[in-house]
């Protein structure tokens, strides 16, 4: 055990300490993960799935690994966690003056994924209130993440939790990287400093009211996995007589839809938007289950840009790759459907999302089933599904 004290900081701080694998100065955790095997300190927790999450430190690195290849719905959820009040100033955190704040430098093994950083404590009920979601748009690119936290409600002195986790991956083998955590006290009114871009997780839904822009689809399609080679172009449901079209999700049925924002290009969106469906027919249990009966909105990374009804088939847009690089395997939100006929729902789509769109560097959006579900939704006129976004000069 050895470290090395420049006789300034002795000046500053009058005092060295020793250092392994983690630091304590001045109320201050930092974790830079040095030494190799199991990370003192630290534990993984999963749940709602068959996903197995390892972490194994080396060359620097902690390397937080989930296996969901046996999984079968992607809900799973996959937690790294340390206790880190032994290491907290509370005389800063007692005088009301200093909020709590993370860092996290990290990278993913996979392109357009979120992770999530938060804090608990043993007597936290509302899991979601400390967290925060960050979009690693690049794979194995270094990003660095903050959040800040100034209503933790702490009680002098008690046991706190620092998390970083991946929820919904998708059914394969994913990893984060971790280069270093650090937590420490923190002007709550400084945020300039935070890094990542966090997205509230499951944020409310605006009102339309509060946006300027609005885009309904300019192209939709139905795809059947199990009739890979066939081009649906005048799919479409039955209703009181008429006949109208739609897209329909669910078992082998895949709706997707693309938007025409050419002439937003160059702006940059400003904060969450909305996207609105509307039902034609819903089949699904009647009595409500947890996770189930529901639509997946996936964003659409892979593919061709300029797919149309005419001529889009699963072939065609699937190609040689495999459905979870051509729809993100990360969805960005689960919802429900409008529970009747010309019934609206409506869902929070984040503004990284909404962004690529306009860049054109998504495809579009798709509609996925979570559980047991058949559904259609309104495709054209309209009730053609609605963009809600706001922007601004870059």
């Amino acid at each position: 055990m050895s470290a090395t004290c420049l006789p300034h900081r002795i000046l500053l701080l009058g005092l060295c300490l020793y250092v392994a694998a983690t630091t304590s100065t001045r109320g201050q955790f930092v974790d830079e993960f040095e030494g190799r095997g199991d990370p003192a300190g630290w534990s993984t927790l999963t749940g709602d799935g068959e996903a197995v999450a390892t972490v194994v430190v080396r060359d620097g690195i902690a390397r937080f690994s989930v296996d969901a290849t046996h999984d079968k719905r992607g809900i799973w959820w996959a937690i790294l966690r340390r206790e880190i009040g032994s290491q907290l100033d509370w005389a800063a955190i007692a005088n009301g003056k200093n909020a709590l704040r993370v860092e996290a430098r990290v990278r993913a093994s996979e392109p357009i994924k979120r992770v999530n950083l938060s804090f608990n404590t043993p007597r936290t009920r509302d899991y979601h209130r400390h967290l925060l979601e960050f979009e690693l748009e690049e794979a194995n690119h270094w990003y660095t993440l903050s959040m800040t936290v100034d209503d933790l409600d702490l009680t002098v002195p008690e046991a706190v939790n620092v998390q970083l986790a991946m929820m919904d991956w998708g059914l394969g083998s994913y990893s984060v990287e971790i280069d270093s955590i650090r937590v420490m006290t923190a002007d709550p009114r400084d945020r300039q400093s935070e890094g990542g871009n966090g997205l509230p997780y499951h944020p409310p839904i605006p009102d339309d009211a509060t946006f300027e822009l609005s885009s309904l689809a300019a192209e939709y399609a139905t795809l059947d996995s199990k009739e890979s080679g066939a081009v649906l172009d005048d799919w479409s449901v039955v209703s009181n007589g008429r006949t109208l079209p739609g897209a329909s999700v669910g078992g082998n049925l895949r709706a997707i839809f693309r938007w025409d924002l050419s002439e937003f290009r160059g702006k940059r969106v400003n904060a969450v938007g909305t996207l609105t469906l509307t039902t034609l027919a819903l089949s699904k249990t009647a009595a409500a289950r947890k996770d189930f009966g529901m639509v997946r909105v996936v964003e659409m990374i892979g593919g061709p840009a300029d797919w149309s009804r005419s001529s889009i088939s699963w072939n065609s847009l699937i190609g040689s790759e495999s459905e979870l690089r051509v729809f993100n395997s990360q969805m960005i939100i689960d919802g429900e459907l409008g529970p009747g006929p010309r019934q609206k729902a409506r869902f929070t789509i984040p503004a990284p999302v909404l962004q690529r769109l306009i860049d054109g560097r998504s495809k579009g959006i798709a509609l996925l089933p979570l559980g047991s579900l058949q559904a259609t939704v309104a495709a054209s006129g309209e009730d053609a599904p609605l963009l809600r976004f706001s922007t601004r000069e870059p």
